[in-house]
């Protein structure tokens, strides 16, 4: 018996109607839903692909390349090397997202000594561009000894030194010789972190 096309056979008949036979039979349904996904994505792509290349999310890419437990050298070599060509740009959007980000990095994170000297390092490197667009370093590196990493923290105290002599900052004799430690209380960190608050604030 041959195959007969029931659904033709009722639209010729006036059974069903042109729509329904276009909608459901021809499958103008499936096509139409398949032409809406394609043209959604494609409006998605378009809206939002510039968005991905900012400033700050290219930061953002560098800096997780540079954190990468399982990236080689060169990885990170190439990763300090994009940083830099973003801050000798320079985007004032970058270098904020830069200091913010790392500074974060830093006091939440703890990440290995190795990936800490390099953010630190990144930093230190771009310290006048830095300055140059408003984003001062000291302050937020100040918050960052708040690590829970005591290595961290003093190659963090080692910077702000650094830091501080560059800006001719007077640094008591305290607070510069002060080595980080693991035994250091809660409220002798506390006290820390003011001291070097109030010196980033002071003119």
């Amino acid at each position: 018996m041959p195959n007969l096309d029931y659904e033709h056979l009722m639209y010729q008949q006036g059974v069903i109607k042109r729509s329904w036979y276009l909608w459901y039979v021809s499958e103008w349904r499936s096509k139409t839903l398949a032409f809406g996904v394609i043209v959604l994505v494609l409006l998605g792509v378009w809206w939002g692909f510039p968005r991905t290349r900012t400033p700050e999310n290219a930061v953002c890419y560098y800096l997780w390349r540079l954190r990468k437990t399982n990236g080689t050298q060169y990885d990170r070599y190439r990763a300090r090397e994009k940083l830099s060509a973003l801050l000798r740009a320079p985007e004032p959007a970058a270098v904020r997202a830069l200091s913010e980000r790392v500074t974060s990095l830093l006091r939440y994170e703890a990440p290995p000594p190795e990936t800490a000297e390099s953010l630190l390092s990144v930093l230190v490197e771009h310290r006048a561009v830095a300055d140059k667009h408003g984003s001062s370093l000291g302050p937020g590196l100040a918050q960052s000894l708040r690590t829970s990493n005591p290595d961290i923290r003093s190659r963090i105290q080692k910077a702000l030194v650094l830091l501080a002599a560059d800006r001719k900052k007077v640094l008591p004799d305290d607070l510069k010789g002060w080595s980080p430690s693991k035994q250091d209380s809660l409220q002798e960190l506390e006290d820390r972190i003011q001291q070097w608050s109030a010196l980033w604030a002071s003119p």
